[in-house]
């Protein structure tokens, strides 16, 4: 698949998706201990977000033949690099172009020796107008497979960064990550807060 134009991220508003049943997702790590907003079962079966977080993933699959629509990368703030997306949360390490690098088979000297999936720090930031829980999650467009995260040998299904309860501007909240992939192609994140569910596109190719 071939590169295009940069797009500039998509937006959903979640009110359509907000009152379907929650997908089922089975984690590989646990849960950290955030009992003061998941106050119970019910709230945050799965981790340290809310329920109503996990919507229908509505990730675009381009047609065979079709160029990538990566995202445009832009600056939000001098202290970091170019990000990709319309915000409040952001990946940044993706370069100007939306291109992840990685190595594949894992190098049996890196972090990611003994698993199948090789890897590549991405820094998510977020605005600190929006204090919120994140959920993201990600999958292959132009094809079959999804995206991993974390530097376990099977990688997390997604990230849950909780709420916080006091930050201001120009702070910004910051984490950092690691993506998980399998093989190159077209990607697509999706970035789920309390008022918005966004999609941010990149590349990802083998690291020469």
């Amino acid at each position: 698949m071939s590169a295009a134009a940069c797009t500039a991220g998509r937006s959903v508003s979640p009110t359509s998706t907000a009152n379907r049943p929650a997908a089922s997702v089975a984690l590989t790590h646990p849960a950290d201990p955030y009992e003061a907003y998941c106050a119970n079962a019910y709230s945050c079966p799965h981790g340290h977000v809310l329920a109503s977080l996990r919507r229908p993933l509505h990730l675009p699959h381009p047609r065979s033949g079709e160029a990538c629509p990566v995202g445009c990368a832009h600056s939000v703030s001098p202290d970091f690099g170019p990000a990709l997306g319309p915000g409040p949360v952001y990946p940044v390490g993706l370069g100007s172009k939306g291109v992840l690098s990685f190595v594949y088979p894992p190098d049996p000297k890196s972090v990611y020796a003994g698993s199948a999936w090789g890897g590549q720090k991405v820094l998510w930031v977020g605005r600190a107008t929006y204090r919120g829980p994140v959920l993201i999650r990600g999958a292959r467009l132009d094809g079959s497979g999804r995206i991993g995260f974390g530097l376990d040998i099977v990688p997390w299904d997604d990230l849950e960064f909780p709420p916080i309860s006091e930050l201001s501007p120009p702070q910004w909240r910051n984490w950092p990550s690691t993506t998980r992939l399998r093989a190159p192609g077209c990607y697509g994140y999706q970035v789920d807060g309390l008022d918005f569910s966004l999609v941010i596109v990149f590349r990802a190719v083998l690291a020469r």
